[in-house]
């Protein structure tokens, strides 16, 4: 990636916060919520099912997305399995220091809120090539 940006572009990176997010991750079932599909009369409902691996970080599960019309009838069920590295803070930074980017900004959530250990839900990293 750095490679291929410019020297004034950035690269956004999105990660869970590890504290909070491994809370969910006891294989029980997650509801992230039913949401409107814009310009229909549907909806999608949301869910997921994930185990964390203590040893290796790596969690592993099923997300689960059903369409649903407005009366409720379930009009498809598509599931999807999830894996990914459930990184810290720290080891992240160190390999973004590594790939030689630096940080321009770091946010808790997708609404730039100032990041908070014990309480974001995520990570929000604005990423620079770093000049030094």
């Amino acid at each position: 990636i750095n490679a291929h940006l410019s020297p004034q572009g950035v690269f956004i990176c999105c990660h869970h916060n590890q504290y909070i997010r491994s809370r969910t991750l006891n294989n029980e079932s997650v509801d992230f919520g039913t949401f409107d599909i814009p310009k229909t009369d549907k909806c999608v409902k949301i869910t997921g099912q994930y185990f964390l691996n203590k040893a290796t970080e790596i969690v592993t599960g099923i997300q689960t997305y059903k369409e649903y019309s407005r009366d409720e009838k379930c009009l498809s069920q598509k599931e999807m399995p999830v894996n990914f590295h459930l990184m810290s803070r720290e080891y992240f930074e160190n390999i973004v220091e590594q790939c030689g980017f630096r940080i321009r900004e770091f946010y808790g959530n997708y609404d730039r809120s100032v990041f908070d250990a014990s309480e974001s839900p995520a990570m929000i990293y604005v990423l620079e090539k770093n000049k030094g």
